[in-house]
């Protein structure tokens, strides 16, 4: 064998013995580079997890917090709900009773103004009087002028005590006098006060009018207030009714009791107002204009003061 095939044959032994070697630095290579993608990817996915694990803690919080909330408005509500079925329960129950109380609490409020109304049987009250009049010594004052002004005839009568009703004008700044407050001994005796001064119609004094009235608890004389306003309906007024004196009097119809009216020579202006035949309405001053364009009427209506 020449030198030549020696050298070639020991050269293919050498590259023949170097493959396997070669190989295997392929493969750990290989391995390495996968090694080194497996590393990068767990690290990768770690970050990813953390920062997934940051981001979802951040909306779980308030998500957990409005759960907390949910939770105790929850049991709230049900707190709330129970109490309103026990006040139920406790309601129906009471219901009765409160029924009944306030049945027993009419009756007696009915009872006690019957009572009230009855302890004032003898009283007389007295609208008009002048302020002063009485003096000093009001009974015996009142005791001589009651059968005087209304003209009682079966002897004198007995009075147990009088005074002026409320606090004093100077106090109030009202006008007119006070009302007067007389309780007599006999109820006999309020009667025939009573009936001498409706059968009397009006009583004039210097002072002007006076008028009796009985005395009425709280809420009958509202009562009788409500009904007054109730017969103002009975009242008519008229304006412009272009008459002269003579011919206003052509208004005194069958169900006309009182006439107030103001006219004027022109025969282009008057008033008049119309007071129906049953209404208790007691005349107390009245004011006209001349010329025919108003009229005012001050009397008393079941025992209150009203202006027309």
């Amino acid at each position: 064998m020449s030198k030549r095939g020696v050298k070639a044959k020991a050269s293919s032994d050498l590259v023949a013995s170097n493959c396997p070697e070669k190989e295997t630095m392929c493969d750990a290579e290989d391995a390495l580079s996968t090694l080194r993608d497996d590393v990068i990817v767990d690290k990768v996915t770690s970050n990813i997890s953390k920062y997934m694990d940051i981001k979802i803690s951040e909306v779980i919080k308030p998500i957990n917090e409005l759960t907390e909330k949910f939770d105790n408005l929850i049991e709230r509500m049900e707190t709330v709900e129970q109490r309103v079925s026990d006040l139920e329960d406790v309601t129906a129950t009471n219901e009765p009773r409160i029924a009944a109380l306030e049945t027993q609490l009419k009756k007696a409020m009915e009872r006690l103004e019957s009572f009230e109304n009855q302890s004032r049987r003898q009283n007389v009250r007295i609208v008009g009087l002048k302020e002063g009049a009485e003096g000093r010594a009001p009974v015996d004052f009142l005791k001589k002028w009651i059968p005087e002004v209304l003209g009682l005839q079966q002897g004198a009568i007995t009075v147990d005590r009088a005074h002026r009703t409320g606090p004093p004008m100077r106090l109030t700044g009202t006008e007119g006098p006070r009302a007067v407050l007389v309780r007599l001994h006999y109820y006999t005796d309020t009667q025939r006060i009573l009936q001498a001064a409706r059968a009397k119609g009006t009583v004039n004094t210097e002072a002007g009018k006076v008028s009796f009235y009985q005395d009425f608890s709280a809420e009958v004389a509202r009562k009788r207030k409500e009904s007054a306003n109730k017969d103002l309906t009975h009242i008519a007024f008229l304006q412009e009714t272009h008459l002269t004196d003579d011919e206003h009097r052509k208004y005194c119809r069958e169900w006309v009791g009182q006439i107030f009216f103001s006219s004027y020579s022109t025969n282009k202006r008057g008033v008049i107002t119309l007071i129906h035949k049953n209404l208790p309405f007691n005349v107390i001053a009245t004011h006209k204009d001349n010329e025919g364009r108003y009229i005012l009427v001050k009397g008393m209506l079941h025992g209150e003061t009203v202006l027309l």
